[in-house]
């Protein structure tokens, strides 16, 4: 007598079949294909997968997850240049309105007929009403723009309000950053924000979701910063559509994108392309979604300057010119930082309004040496202006006035604090300013140095390039050796992987690490010191280790094409600093373009030869271990190499593995249990894409398995989305969910069923709580061959077979590998299985059903088994060196197999 009392050994090498000496061998199996083991040892026909939706144009997709947390979730689907979300397994998607904006004609806002504000010309700008406040500057800009420049405390403001028609339907607002970024703000009154607090929207694209009550809302364009903004377009939506964004992910780029999700963003790497936030716009906001530039303003440099070339700007603060002395920039510079270094200090403003300072200049030394200068220009001063010298010891902060000014000054000045570090800046205090005048202040020292940052803008030749300065700039007119180009631009690349640790954002590629200041996730700020400065760190050991991915577990690990490296700082596992960054390889089989996944503190990876899977558990003592191979007993699973992946929690553990021949490999996990068990997924199509969100908290909580399949439906190729039904869903009840790209819903009393997606396919049906049979979908729709009455479920048929592996002794112990024998009788122990849910034989060719009698009672054919355990059956077996067992299942009946005893004889 032989039993097989376990399913989830899952499927063995053919070449290891005949390692009958091994019980884990025993109990495995050639052939396990749409049954899902469970951890416990059962396995079940699988669940179906519910038709969602088509991915956007029927395109390939890469979708990736959004968890704010286990009940607020999305996913965010990129095809070829675009973004769409789904929220709730549906396609954000904005519906019609008839609203219009309307135009200020410089008294009050009058009704139009525009939808879309390009800024095309000053006209246009005009349509929007100037609120800037005193300092701040918004004005038309050549090339098609609204510029709004504030002064650090003032800000430049526009306003325009929106004829509303619609009253309580979503409104929705696509704006275009070109430059830098604006506050939004929308309310129910001019300036108000009933409906949408500041938001910051950086350079990218946004389509923002509002919901107005009245007749009326108003939206407010502001920038306080001393930075011009740019805003290329402002369009109210018109008419009914998905949401989507532009990106620049081409579909060739989908499988490199690698992201992380830190709160309300998620950060994203992709080799060659300039790294990107997907940001939602606040829990509040969970339709307002951008895309848009990952763009730190302080950094990472390149190491300073060692050669010919010196670098000079031609202003301070502002628009400004970078000249190189000698042909340095290319074309290909246009969005690099550059960081210069003055000989000597220099800050100005020139003030219009109150509440602003300039930067400050450090003053040391001794005698002579602490001699700086003070110049003040500008119109007659007039009525309460007073500009006022500020102090601060040791460090910029706390800030005590020395002396005001009220007239024109220019001349040295020298504190007498020997031997102390004093800060000094120059403005106008709150309450200082009278209107009209307009003061230029400036405080120069000869010693020291200030160190400046601009980006490109704009390629003029080898010599010059147009750039905004971001930091302002020690010294103007005046070359310098000392300066630094930024990491990142197109003529440097962007990195390729993206990874969070210690309060930390990672990045990597091109062999290099690089590390946020802590808790500033956009800030790579090398004035900061010690332990909090941002990490730069070289990785990789030859030209070819491209990061394809990192992950942060016990440790920060990366995978480089040859080479798997784990980052650490010491033994006591302190936080990663720029001084303690100990990078140690681990494994010579490198990784794959495919992102890893963390299993509790592991770390799951596909190897460079695309074909093996590796596991990277955490160390007992300061070294890890070699990683271990989890395709060891069946090699071949990966041989069509795998493409994509996702790791489901619950109800098991399960890495779902897409191979590139369309099918999924599925690997059951469970340390505890000693569960290594492959299985195969297959579908009526191809699958190209996975991704799992968490279910609903809850006792019997599974979380939510998505695959995007591509089918061929009446000869062209469609892509869906489809959702796993759960488990519960798919054990025979009324609401039995088992076939693929499966529609399901509730009749009262109807045959009409709708399938359009499915045009021309043949589906299985589920109604009245039993197996209705096969139909043609015809005009978008099957006719069941009785009314409905309650759920139903019609979808793809999809069959699930079982081939246990080489058997070599009997209960008697005498059996030899080799010798023939054969099964005589079979006992089956199942739960949740349809009378008619099984089919069981030595082989696929020559299946025989479930008895129809037992218990000397006929079987209802429709019924279902919430537990079998009969007597044991005849089994059509022939003599044979390796008798086997098949079992095979097939949508829409549900089967659950818990064990199988088989008499043989020999």
């Amino acid at each position: 007598m032989g039993a097989l009392l376990a399913f989830n050994r899952g499927i063995v090498s053919t070449e290891a079949l005949a390692r009958i000496d091994l019980k884990r061998l025993q109990l495995s199996a050639e052939i396990q294909r749409n049954w899902m083991p469970r951890a416990l040892g059962p396995m079940m026909l699988r669940p179906g997968m519910g038709y969602l939706c088509s991915t956007r144009a029927d395109a390939a997709s890469k979708t990736i997850e959004f968890v704010y947390s286990s009940s607020d979730t999305a996913l965010v689907e990129l095809t070829d240049l675009t973004m769409r979300v789904l929220i709730d397994d549906v396609v954000v998607r904005r519906p019609a309105v008839t609203s219009k904006l309307n135009r200020w004609n410089g008294a009050a806002f009058v009704s139009s007929s525009d939808t879309t504000s390009t800024f095309v010309d000053a006209t246009d700008v005009g349509y929007w009403k100037d609120n800037d406040q005193s300092g701040g500057t918004s004005a038309f800009l050549a090339g098609g723009y609204l510029s709004l420049l504030g002064n650090g405390n003032a800000s430049a403001i526009r306003d325009r309000s929106i004829a509303v028609v619609e009253t309580n339907v979503e409104h929705s607002l696509q704006i275009v950053v070109a430059r830098g970024s604006v506050v939004l703000r929308v309310g129910s009154t001019e300036g108000g924000e009933e409906f949408l607090t500041d938001r910051t929207l950086r350079t990218g694209y946004h389509s923002i979701s509002v919901t107005p009550t009245g007749a009326s809302i108003f939206v407010r364009l502001s920038n306080s910063r001393d930075v011009a903004t740019l805003v290329d377009s402002v369009t109210l939506g018109q008419a009914a559509a998905d949401m989507t964004l532009t990106t620049p992910w081409a579909a060739a780029n989908l499988s490199l994108v690698r992201w992380k999700q830190i709160n309300d963003v998620i950060f994203t790497a992709c080799k060659g392309i300039q790294q990107k936030r997907i940001e939602r716009q606040g829990a509040d906001s969970p339709r307002s979604w951008s895309v848009v530039e990952y763009a730190p303003e302080d950094g990472p440099f390149r190491d300073l300057n060692t050669g010919p070339v010196r670098l000079q700007t031609s202003a301070l603060s502002g628009d400004v010119t970078l000249t190189a002395e000698r042909d340095y920039f290319k074309t290909t510079n246009v969005g690099s930082l550059f960081s210069l270094a003055s000989a000597g200090q220099e800050v100005s403003g020139t003030f219009t309004s109150d509440n602003v300072f300039t930067d400050p200049i450090r003053v040391t030394g001794v005698g002579t040496s602490r001699v700086y200068n003070i110049l003040v220009t500008g119109a007659p001063f007039t009525g309460t202006t007073t500009v006022t010298l500020q102090r601060s010891v040791a460090e910029p902060g706390d800030w005590t006035d020395v002396i005001g000014y009220t007239s024109a000054v220019n001349g040295p000045s020298n504190d007498g604090l020997d031997n102390q570090i004093i800060y000094y800046r120059i403005g106008i205090k709150t309450g200082n300013y009278t209107a009209l005048d307009s003061i230029t202040a400036t405080l120069t020292y000869s010693a020291g140095s200030i160190t400046g940052i601009a980006q490109v803008t704009a390629f003029a030749s080898g010599t010059s390039v147009s750039a905004r300065v971001l930091r302002a700039f020690g010294k103007a007119s005046q070359y310098t050796q000392d300066w630094r180009e930024g990491d990142w631009s197109p003529r440097r690349g962007y990195p390729s992987a993206v990874s969070d640790n210690g309060g930390r954002l990672h990045w990597q590629g091109k062999g290099l690490e690089w590390g946020s200041v802590p808790d500033q996730l956009d800030s790579f700020d090398d004035t900061v010191e010690g332990d909090s400065a941002p990490i730069r760190r070289t990785l990789g050991e030859g030209a070819v280790d491209n990061v394809n991915w990192s992950i942060s577990a016990a440790n920060l690990l990366f995978g480089l094409e040859g080479t798997i490296s784990v980052a650490r700082s010491s033994s006591l596992d302190e936080p990663l600093t720029q001084a303690r960054f100990d990078l140690k390889p681990i494994g010579d089989m490198g990784s794959a373009a495919i992102p890893a996944i963390r299993i509790d503190t592991s770390v799951v990876f596909v190897g460079s030869n695309e074909s093996r899977v590796y596991e990277v558990a955490p160390p007992e003592s300061y070294n890890y271990a070699t990683p271990g191979d989890l395709t060891a007993l069946v090699p071949e699973v990966g041989n069509a190499g795998f493409v994509r992946r996702a790791f489901q929690r619950f109800p098991d553990r399960r890495l779902h593995l897409v191979r590139g021949d369309g099918t999924v490999a599925v690997l059951v996990f469970d340390k505890l249990e000693n569960v290594t068990c492959w299985i195969e997924v297959v579908t009526d199509g191809l699958v190209e894409d996975v991704v799992v969100l968490p279910g609903a908290p809850g006792a019997k909580r599974e979380d939510r398995v998505y695959y995007t399949v591509a089918r061929t439906i009446g000869g062209v190729t469609k892509r869906f989305h489809e959702k796993w039904a759960t488990e519960a869903q798919a054990q025979g009840a009324a609401d039995n969910r088992i076939a693929d790209s499966f529609v399901t819903g509730t009749l009262a009393g109807t045959t009409t069923i709708p399938v359009a997606h499915l045009e021309g396919e043949t589906v299985c049906l589920w109604g009245n709580g039993k197996d209705l049979g096969t139909y043609t979908v015809a005009s978008g729709a099957i006719t069941a061959s009785e009314a409905i009455t309650g759920p139903y479920c019609a979808g793809l048929v999809y069959t699930a077979r079982y081939k246990s592996a080489k058997r070599a002794l009997s209960d008697t112990g005498q059996m030899l590998l080799t010798e023939r024998k054969k099964i005589d009788r079979l006992a089956l122990v199942l739960a949740n299985t349809h009378a008619q849910g099984i089919r069981y034989g030595q082989d696929f060719d020559t299946l025989d059903d479930l008895p129809w009698i037992e218990a000397g009672t006929t079987v209802d054919l429709d019924s279902i088994w919430t537990s079998y355990d009969y007597d044991a059956f005849s089994f059509n077996g022939t003599w044979d060196t390796d008798p086997r067992l098949c079992l095979e299942a097939a949508s829409p009946r549900p089967c659950t197999v818990l064990a199988a005893v088989m008499k043989e004889s020999g």
